[in-house]
């Protein structure tokens, strides 16, 4: 807080709304959550600038996360780079940033609630931060809280999101070594 005005940093909307990041939030979900935080805050925070925003779908896998990350090649204009538990993408000519993870191991590294739809289940998250000039990515003068949960503004959020990571190649070159296989269920997981 200062004489400039409010600033809200490193908070997850849908954790605020939902009590977990792992649900996502639909374009109503946003707008009552930006009313919630109105109300909660005593602001009108759906006239808030927006500076950085992220924006993730979770893929509900067969096998844990981390089977899939070797399969995540390159991707146009982004730096690939490892990490123990996933895969980052930095786009080299900005801070805005792609990651692909294991949303279950990071939610019980961090002692998080896991709500029971997940409870057991393999989650992939694919995960897109815009961290600098949201607005000027989506092609608008100004991106403020109300925004964001316009139906247009919505949707150009989602296909950035699905045209980044259809940029990523796909490593297919994946060789079975049967020697090391003995049985049916070993073939199969093979």
């Amino acid at each position: 807080i200062s004489e400039a005005g409010v600033s809200i940093k490193n908070g997850s909307l849908t954790k605020f709304y939902l009590g977990n990041n792992i649900q996502q939030l639909s374009r109503k979900d946003i707008q009552f959550a930006f009313e919630k935080l109105s109300d909660t805050l005593h602001i009108p925070t759906e006239k808030a600038k927006v500076t950085k925003y992220h924006f993730a779908r979770n893929i509900i896998t067969n096998h844990p996360a981390q089977m899939y990350l070797d399969y995540f090649g390159p991707c146009l204009k982004y730096q690939k780079y490892p990490m123990p538990s996933g895969i980052y993408y930095k786009l080299k000519s900005s801070k805005n940033e792609l990651y692909i993870y294991d949303k279950i191991k990071e939610l019980k590294a961090k002692r998080e609630y896991i709500p029971a739809l997940y409870t057991g289940r393999n989650l992939l998250r694919l995960e897109d931060r815009v961290n600098t000039n949201p607005a000027r990515y989506l092609k608008c003068s100004n991106l403020t809280g109300s925004d964001l949960y316009k139906e247009d503004i919505y949707t150009r959020v989602f296909k950035e999101w699905y045209h980044k990571f259809s940029n990523i190649q796909f490593l297919s070159d994946m060789q079975i070594d049967f020697s090391k296989i003995n049985t049916k269920e070993q073939f199969k997981r093979a």
